[in-house]
């Protein structure tokens, strides 16, 4: 079957910017995927690859020592190498893409790794809101992992997005948290309907928030935050017939006792635990807070700090079950209350 395969094999793309080691690993790995090539057959040797495709004895030798190593082919002496017999059984591997790395998404990452198996491989990648990182690493890597969860930001351009998930077949392709439009309906989205949660949760707690006179929002005037949280404080405000006031940066003399202050950044929290003891308030008397996403510094510090969070050990184990199953889904994660002694 050698002889059809190295076929296969010239059709690698000698002006992509893409190595030609990877490119061969690429192949292979593809069409192992496909079925192309099956458990036990023989693939071309070093020196049939490099003389038949045009490529030098080492870009050959550098794939397939990868390969080997990733357990994808095996080499038997004096016969040559083969796909590996046990290649449908080995574990699998992830990467996990993450539009930048905070403590939520190294949450949200350990609680997809402890959710699988533990002998399967999880990587992480955090693109930095760089989107031609995002397209290169999914072009470069897309047939070095089994899976791709992805984490778009929610400001990103949709054309960029779809152009770096076209890398990646759908059915490999997990995005998280932000909705993408245009995806093909068999891609596996768990996002955040941000306005409605707020909303739902806000209201949940609306008898509670009465006792305060006036509820403030730090919110920076950057992208870093998505509009969603601002116009739904907004809407409950109106709703309730309160007053919002939003707070781009930090200014302490906004402060006022009674005021039910929601928190996106941990500096800023800090800064308002800080004034509170500065000015003997208790939290939760004399000065509410609410904060973004949990942590365990939250639960310990002032006496407890009140959060609104998302389960990430939910959406561990729902991206796990589509991973276990193969079956696209569709969800959309509520918020949870933390309820502590700062509201």
């Amino acid at each position: 079957m050698t002889s059809g395969y190295v076929e296969l094999l010239r059709e690698l793309d000698f002006d992509s910017r893409l190595p030609k080691y990877r490119q061969v690993i690429q192949a292979i790995s593809r069409d192992i995927r496909k079925q192309v090539l099956k458990p036990g057959d023989r693939i071309p040797s070093i020196n049939e690859a490099s003389s038949e495709c045009y490529l030098s004895r080492d870009t050959v030798e550098k794939a397939y020592k990868e390969l080997t190593k990733r357990g994808i082919i095996q080499s038997i002496p004096g016969k040559g190498f083969f796909v590996a017999e046990e290649v449908q059984d080995r574990p699998l591997r992830l990467l996990a893409v993450f539009d930048r790395l905070d403590e939520a998404r190294w949450e949200l990452f350990h609680a997809i790794t402890q959710a699988l198996a533990p002998d399967h491989e999880v990587t992480m990648l955090c693109y930095e809101h760089n989107y031609r990182l995002l397209n290169l690493s999914l072009e470069e890597h897309q047939d070095d992992y089994d899976f791709f969860i992805v984490i778009p930001h929610f400001f990103a351009y949709q054309d960029d997005l779809k152009r770096a998930f076209s890398h990646v077949p759908v059915d490999r392709l997990i995005v998280l948290t932000h909705h993408v439009e245009g995806l093909d309906p068999q891609t596996s989205q768990f996002t955040f309907d941000r306005k409605n949660a707020w909303l739902k949760a806000l209201h949940e707690r609306a008898s509670h928030m009465a006792a305060f006179h006036r509820l403030l929002l730090f919110f920076p005037d950057d992208f870093r935050f998505p509009q969603e949280i601002h116009d739904a404080l907004e809407e409950f405000c109106d709703s309730q017939q309160w007053v919002l006031k939003v707070i781009p940066a930090w200014d302490e003399r906004k402060i006022q006792q009674g005021d039910l202050i929601f928190v996106l950044e941990d500096e800023i929290l800090a800064l308002i635990v800080a004034l509170a003891e500065q000015r003997n308030w208790t939290l939760g008397k004399e000065l509410g807070v609410v904060s973004f996403e949990e942590s365990p510094f939250k639960a310990a510090v002032a006496g407890g700090i009140s959060t609104l969070a998302y389960d990430f050990e939910e959406i561990a184990r729902t991206v796990v079950a589509r991973i276990q199953t193969g079956v696209p889904q569709q969800a959309q994660f509520p918020l949870r209350w933390f309820v502590r002694a700062s509201c």
